[in-house]
């Protein structure tokens, strides 16, 4: 028997260790989801900040009236804080992806989640999908 058929035989045979094995996936999965927001965040600080840029740009030309005073005070950030704010924000995003891409590679998450759905798709659906790739 291999070094695999040994570990998946004990782990159908040892609660212990199945319910560690279960931690450490829910870990991954945690991992993936936390490092996926953490992209989604700062690329959301990024469209806000390029997109009030945008408006400073356009009200410098154009008289736009923002309503309250804070919304007002908000326009009047310096140019260059908010340039500098919107790298933080694309260098978050990207240092985010390659946490993402890290943690997919150095867990079996994927390969997981690939067997689960294998298991899960009728052949003919599989079929069907393999034909249109």
């Amino acid at each position: 028997m291999s070094l695999r058929g040994d570990y998946e035989a004990h782990l159908r045979g040892c609660a212990h260790c199945r319910g560690k094995q279960r931690l450490h996936r829910t870990v991954d999965i945690l991992l993936l989801a936390v490092t996926t927001m953490a992209c989604m965040a700062f690329l959301l600080a990024a469209l806000v900040l390029r997109r009030l840029e945008n408006i400073r740009h356009l009200s410098g030309s154009l008289h736009v009236h923002l309503g309250t005073e804070r919304a007002l005070a908000l326009a009047h950030i310096p140019q260059s804080i908010t340039i500098s704010l919107e790298a933080v924000a694309v260098s978050g995003v990207i240092f985010s992806l390659l946490l993402w891409a890290l943690v997919a590679m150095t867990t079996p998450v994927p390969g997981m989640l690939s067997a689960m759905l294998r298991d899960h798709v009728s052949p003919e659906l599989r079929e069907r999908l393999w034909k249109q790739a």
